[in-house]
């Protein structure tokens, strides 16, 4: 990497109507509960982090596809524009590899290049540290009563995220 040039992780992540429950403190012999309205409602993240600055990129998607990872990829470069390159990692998810973004990655290989990770290997995705701090802030042990509640509170939780943040910093393993 040379001056001017962005590294970026770039992961989905998605979002449930029904909420998720980890450890948690009760009273002991009482198990705790979460009210839940139920249902099958379910919104798509797509995101990169920045771990040097702590600065997130995201858009909601409805569903991961060649088609919307394209959009994805133009809208880091528009977010980045003051880069002289931008490095996205990212995994091995079909739509990532999809021949539809050939033509577009070759158009713009000066100014945007894919690293893919190796196979099975969330671990050295500093994306899936940015996601789990997202659903402990968000998501885990909350009841929201309607779903566009939750989806409200995500996406202000990614609005704060696009100012570089220390905390985001911290999470993604950046000393």
């Amino acid at each position: 990497m040379k001056e001017g040039d962005v590294l970026l992780f770039g992961d989905e992540c998605g979002i449930q109507a029904v909420p998720s429950r980890i450890k948690m403190w009760a009273l002991k012999g009482q198990t705790p509960t979460i009210p839940s309205q139920g249902g099958r409602e379910k919104i798509n993240v797509i995101g990169a982090v920045e771990p040097r600055t702590g600065v997130v990129t995201s858009m909601f998607i409805p569903v991961l596809t060649a088609v919307v990872f394209l959009a994805f990829l133009k809208y880091v470069i528009r977010t980045h524009a003051h880069a002289r390159k931008i490095y996205l990692v990212v995994d091995n998810a079909k739509s990532h590899h999809a021949k539809l973004l050939k033509p577009f990655l070759k158009l713009v290989a000066w100014k945007l290049e894919l690293i893919f990770l190796p196979p099975y290997s969330p671990e050295l995705n500093p994306a899936e540290d940015l996601w789990k701090f997202l659903r402990e802030k968000c998501t885990h042990n909350t009841y929201y009563e309607h779903f566009k509640d939750k989806v409200a509170v995500v996406r202000e939780f990614l609005v704060k995220c696009k100012n570089p943040s220390d905390e985001v910093r911290s999470r993604c393993h950046y000393k």
